[in-house]
C-alpha cells in the first residue's frame, strides 16, 4: 500500500485476492491498515476475524468477529465463525449459541445448522445432531463447497451408533459430492470393516494408498483390517511401514504391540506372538521412560485403538506383562489427566454409600447377564447405584438396569464420561470389564473414587495400581490365586453373581446333520477360545470311539472361522479322515438357535484354559453335561466352579487323559450319562438367583469404608 497510493476498496479486493492464495499474513496486514484507516470497516474486520482464527489467535478472531457483529446484528456468518472459534476453544455453551443466533437471522443457513450438529454430536445429543445435520442437507445448496460435509457428519454419528449399514450409505454420499475427501473414505473404510465387508474394506484402503503411498491412516486401517481377514504377518508389515513414515506414531506402535494372530496355526506361533508383545511393550516403555511429548489426541487416538485382549487367551498367568502394560497406560493418561492420577479421601457420610458402575455393555450382553442384578438388586435403602454406559448399543435390558439405578449416564465421548464420574463424588466405583473395550483400559487407568475395583467381566488382573479390588468367584479361583492378581482378591461366594434362569427354548426348526444317530459333542466356545495343542482332543475321541461328531460354532467373521476349519481340517487328513464325518462348523445364529443346538446335542466339551461360563449355564440348564478340565487361572475354571456349586464333580477331569476318558464313558454308558443328566436336573437351580452374593458384595462395600 506503501509503493502506490491505493483506495480503501482497491487494499480490500488486494487483501482478498491474496486470502484466497493462502498468503494470510500479507492478507491481514492490508486488513489492519484498513482498519487504522477506518476502524469500522464491516468487511474488513469479517475477513480479518477468519484469519485470526486461521493463525489460532482466538482472542483477536473472538474481538474481530465481535467489532463486526456491532456493526452489523443481521450478519449471520459473523456468527457462525464465531461459533466455529468457541467451538475451537471447546466452550460449547458459547458455540450453540452463537450457531443458533446465526439461524435465528438466517432460517435456512445449512452450514450453521451442520456446526450446530456437530455440538449436539459432542455433548451426546445424538438426535439433536441428526436433527440438525439433515436440515442442513435440506437447505444445502449445490454451488456451496461444504454440501458433502452434513453426509459426512451423519456417517459418524450412525457409525457411532453401530449402524453400519446407514454410516456407509452416508459416507458415499458424501464422497459422490466430494471425491476428494480422503476422511470419508477412511472413515467409509471402517464401517465397512465393522459391519463385516473386510475385502470391499482392505480394497479401499489399498486404492487410497496408490493415490497417496504415506497415509499413515489408510496404512493403520489396513493393518487392523489384515488382522481379522488373518492376515497378521502383513498386518505387522503395515504397521512397520507406518513407522518408518512416522517413528512417532504412538497408535502405529500401539497396534503394532497389541497384534496377535486371532486363530493360531501352532503352539509354535502362540510363543512368537507372546514375545512379540514383550518385545514392543518393552520398545514403548523405553521411550516413555524418556521426556515424550505426545498430544492428548495422539495419547487417546492410540490407547482407544486396541487392547491386548487377545493375549489373555494365551493360557499362560500374565500378571507381569498386565502390571507393565497396565504401567504404561497409566503413565500415558497421566500427562493428560494428571488430576485424576491423584489419591482422593473418602468423606464420611450420613447417606446412602455411592457405588458406581462402568461398562461398555449395559445392554444384552454376557457382561449384562452375570453382573447386571450387581446394580438392580443392591439395597436401594443403602446403596445409591451411578450406571455410566460408555458402549453404543441399547436394548430392553439398558432400560431395566435404567430403571432400577438411582443415576443412569449413557455416553461414548470419554472425556464426558471421565468428568460426569468424578463430579458424582462416588465412594465407590466398580468396573466390570477391564480389557476388552479400549476405553474401559482409559477410564479405568484413572482414580476416579477413594475406592476401585474391578469384577471378573475380563477374568484377568487389571495391571492398574488405581484399582484397589478384583471381585472375582469363591467356587472358580484356587487357594494361592492371589499370585494371579496385583489388586487385591475379594472372593464372592460361589460363582459370585445372581444370576437370572436362562431362557426357555421356544421349538423352531433348525437343520443340523447327525449321520447314522452318532454320538454328539458340541463344543460352544468362540473359535479363538480353542488353542491348538489342545485339537487332538478330539481326535483322541474318534479313535476309541468312531461313532461321534464334534459340533462347533463359527464366529461371525468367515476369515477366522474358516481358518479354524481349515486347521481341523488339516489334522483329519494327517489321520486320513474325512473331515465332513466327523466335524459340523454351525454359523453364528440367534439366542435361540443357539439353545436350540445345544437341545440337540448329547455331550458338551469346554474349551480348556479359557472355560466356559455363560454358555454352560445354558449348557447344564438344559439338562447337558458337560466336561471340564480346570487351569490353575481363574479363566480355565468357570465350569469348573459352576460344577462345584452343582456338586457334580463327576464331569471334571484331572488330565487330558480323563477328559478324554470321560468323553468316551458320557459317550458309551448310556446310565452313566442318564445319572448325571438326572443330577444336573435336581441341582441345577443352585445356579440361580442366588441373593447370598448381593449380601457379600453388599457387606463387603460397607467394610471397606468402614476400614477407611
Amino acid at each position: 500500500m506503501q509503493e502506490k497510493n491505493y483506495s480503501l476498496e482497491e487494499a480490500f479486493d488486494i487483501a482478498i485476492n491474496l486470502q484466497q492464495r493462502g498468503k494470510i499474513s500479507e492478507a491481514k496486514n492490508i486488513f489492519e491498515k484498513i482498519l487504522t484507516a477506518k476502524p469500522n470497516h464491516f468487511l474488513a474486520l469479517a475477513n480479518l476475524g477468519i484469519i485470526f482464527a486461521q493463525l489460532k489467535k482466538f482472542d483477536e478472531a473472538i474481538n474481530s468477529f465481535n467489532a463486526a457483529i456491532k456493526i452489523n446484528p443481521n450478519y449471520a456468518e459473523g456468527y457462525n465463525n464465531l461459533g466455529n472459534v468457541f467451538f475451537e476453544l471447546s466452550n460449547f455453551d458459547k458455540s450453540l449459541e452463537c450457531y443458533k443466533k446465526a439461524i435465528k437471522i438466517f432460517p435456512k443457513f445449512s452450514d450453521a445448522f451442520n456446526n450446530l450438529g456437530n455440538i449436539y454430536f459432542k455433548k451426546g445429543e445424538l438426535d439433536n445432531a441428526i436433527d440438525n445435520y439433515e436440515s442442513a442437507i435440506l437447505h444445502g445448496d449445490k454451488s456451496d463447497l461444504n454440501q458433502d460435509k452434513p453426509y459426512y457428519n451423519l456417517g459418524n454419528i450412525f457409525r457411532e451408533l453401530e449402524n453400519y449399514k446407514k454410516s456407509i450409505g452416508y459416507y458415499k454420499k458424501a464422497i459422490n459430492l466430494n471425491p476428494k475427501s480422503i476422511d470419508a473414505y477412511l472413515n467409509l473404510s471402517i464401517s465397512l470393516y465393522k459391519d463385516g465387508s473386510l475385502e470391499e474394506a482392505t480394497a479401499l484402503c489399498e486404492k487410497l494408498l496408490e493415490k497417496d503411498p504415506k497415509n499413515i491412516k489408510a496404512i493403520n486401517n489396513l493393518g487392523e483390517f489384515n488382522q481379522e481377514i488373518g492376515n497378521e504377518d502383513l498386518s505387522l508389515s503395515y504397521y512397520k511401514k507406518a513407522l518408518e513414515i512416522d517413528p512417532a506414531n504412538l497408535r502405529s506402535m500401539w497396534l503394532l504391540m497389541n497384534t496377535f494372530p486371532i486363530i493360531y496355526k501352532n503352539s509354535e506361533q502362540i510363543n512368537f506372538y507372546k514375545e512379540h508383545f514383550d518385545k514392543n511393550l518393552n520398545f514403548i516403555e523405553n521411550l516413555l521412560n524418556k521426556d515424550f511429548k505426545f498430544t492428548k489426541k495422539q495419547i487417546l487416538n492410540a490407547l482407544d485403538s486396541s487392547t491386548n485382549f487377545y493375549l489373555h487367551y494365551h493360557g499362560d498367568n500374565i500378571i507381569n506383562l498386565q502390571k507393565r502394560y497396565g504401567a504404561a497406560i497409566q503413565k500415558l493418561t497421566k500427562s493428560i489427566y494428571p488430576q485424576f492420577h491423584k489419591k482422593i479421601e473418602y468423606k464420611r457420610s450420613d447417606e446412602s454409600i455411592k457405588v458406581g458402575f462402568v461398562s461398555s455393555f449395559f445392554y444384552n450382553h454376557v457382561i449384562s447377564k452375570l453382573f447386571k442384578n450387581w446394580i438392580i438388586k443392591l439395597d436401594k435403602k443403602k446403596f445409591k447405584t451411578f450406571v455410566y454406559h460408555i458402549g453404543s448399543s441399547s436394548d430392553h435390558i439398558t432400560n431395566s438396569i435404567r430403571e432400577n439405578s438411582n443415576t443412569f449416564f449413557h455416553q461414548t465421548n470419554i472425556d464426558d464420561a471421565i468428568n460426569q464420574i468424578s463430579s458424582d463424588k462416588l465412594d465407590i466405583l466398580i468396573f466390570l470389564d477391564i480389557g476388552m473395550v479400549p476405553k474401559m483400559q482409559i477410564i479405568g487407568s484413572l482414580r476416579l473414587a477413594p475406592i476401585q475395583c474391578c469384577a471378573y467381566g475380563v477374568p484377568v488382573t487389571s495391571g492398574f495400581e488405581s484399582i484397589d479390588y478384583f471381585l472375582t468367584s469363591k467356587s472358580m479361583e484356587i487357594d494361592q490365586a492371589n499370585e494371579h492378581y496385583i489388586e487385591k482378591l475379594i472372593k464372592i461366594p460361589d460363582c459370585g453373581v445372581d444370576y437370572d434362569t436362562p431362557e426357555k427354548i421356544t421349538p423352531t426348526d433348525i437343520s443340523y446333520r447327525n449321520k447314522n444317530d452318532k454320538i454328539i459333542f458340541l463344543n460352544l466356545q468362540s473359535n479363538f477360545k480353542l488353542l491348538p495343542q489342545h485339537d487332538h482332543i478330539y481326535f483322541d475321541i474318534i479313535k476309541k470311539n468312531p461313532r461321534v461328531n464334534f459340533w462347533f460354532i463359527s464366529t461371525k467373521n468367515k476369515f477366522v472361522a474358516q481358518k479354524f476349519k481349515n486347521r481341523i481340517s488339516l489334522i483329519c487328513k494327517e489321520n486320513n479322515l474325512i473331515l465332513d464325518d466327523y466335524f459340523n462348523f454351525f454359523p453364528q445364529t440367534n439366542y435361540q438357535n443357539y439353545l436350540q443346538l445345544i437341545n440337540k446335542a448329547d455331550i458338551i466339551l469346554d474349551s480348556m484354559d479359557w472355560s466356559g461360563l455363560n454358555t454352560s449355564i445354558d449348557a447344564l440348564n438344559l439338562n447337558k453335561p458337560v466336561i471340564t478340565l480346570p487351569s490353575n487361572l481363574m479363566r480355565g475354571r468357570h465350569t469348573y466352579g459352576i460344577l462345584k456349586v452343582l456338586k457334580i464333580d463327576e464331569l471334571i477331569a484331572n488330565s487330558k487323559k480323563e477328559y478324554v476318558d470321560l468323553a468316551l464313558k458320557l459317550s458309551k454308558d448310556f446310565d452313566f450319562r442318564k445319572d448325571i443328566v438326572d443330577k444336573v436336573k435336581g441341582n441345577k437351580k443352585m445356579l440361580f438367583n442366588n441373593h447370598k452374593t448381593i449380601e457379600y458384595l453388599e457387606n463387603f462395600l460397607q467394610t471397606i469404608l468402614k476400614d477407611k
